[in-house]
């Protein structure tokens, strides 16, 4: 089923329509080196936290602000006395990162293998890779753009709204991996498309997030809920 924006803005930031486990101003772990925590992994607000020389911490809170620690370090990290809101980011945020760590595995071995070679190869967070089928999200702000891995040939990209309205083509000129969406793409909080690369044939749903939302780990938490994983994992990779 498509989501809107709306409804997954709420879902990410308020908890609303998924297991909000999150209490009060917790942080979740986005990185670790030197200390023994592992990413994925939620601490309270205010906990006190001792780095050795050389360790490295790097947690968000349910704002969506990173803290980096270097050791040697002593002392707490967050606020303790804060609010439950944004408990729904936390939640996200730290699912999204133990499935990225293979802990939770949904897929077979040769799947996974494959989607970790994709997130790999993929250049940033707002790639669209052809051929996937799937959900993807994409930033009011732009650019967003379509990505193939094999950039070696000529072909015609087109890109049709399931149930008719609209359809946009192009042709990838040989030697570009990458194309903008094509031109009045119609921008809509949730729709499906059928997009087609040559002879590949997948059909993916294109979220719209929320113009507001400007931090990274909120984005990558409403690309979580909105099943852009692939995207989330490749944002979350910038705050390491």
């Amino acid at each position: 089923m498509v989501r809107s924006a709306a409804a997954f803005l709420l879902a990410a930031l308020l908890g609303f329509g998924m297991v909000a486990t999150a209490t009060a101003s917790q942080l979740v772990v986005i990185a670790a080196s030197g200390v023994e925590l592992d990413p994925g992994q939620v601490i309270e607000g205010g906990q006190a936290l001792s780095l050795p020389a050389g360790a490295k911490l790097t947690l968000i809170d349910a704002e969506g602000t990173p803290f980096r620690l270097v050791g040697p370090f002593e002392g707490p990290v967050g606020d303790a006395n804060g609010s439950s809101e944004g408990s729904g980011v936390i939640s996200a945020l730290a699912s999204l990162i133990t499935r990225g760590r293979g802990q939770k595995p949904t897929v077979g071995a040769t799947r996974e293998a494959e989607e970790g070679a994709l997130r790999a190869a993929i250049p940033d967070a707002w790639a669209i890779p052809v051929g996937r089928p799937g959900d993807y999200c994409l930033r009011p702000d732009g650019p967003n753009y379509l990505w193939r891995h094999d950039p070696s040939r000529e072909a015609m990209l087109t890109l049709s709204k399931v149930g008719g309205g609209w359809q946009g083509q192009q042709v990838w000129r040989r030697g570009a991996d990458r194309l903008p969406m094509p031109p009045r793409f119609p921008g809509q909080p949730a729709a499906s498309f059928l997009l087609i690369h040559g002879e590949e044939e997948a059909e993916v749903t294109l979220h719209m997030l929320p113009g507001a939302v400007k931090k990274t780990a909120l984005r990558a938490a409403l690309m979580a809920e909105a099943g852009c994983e692939l995207q989330a994992m490749a944002l979350i990779e910038t705050l390491r």
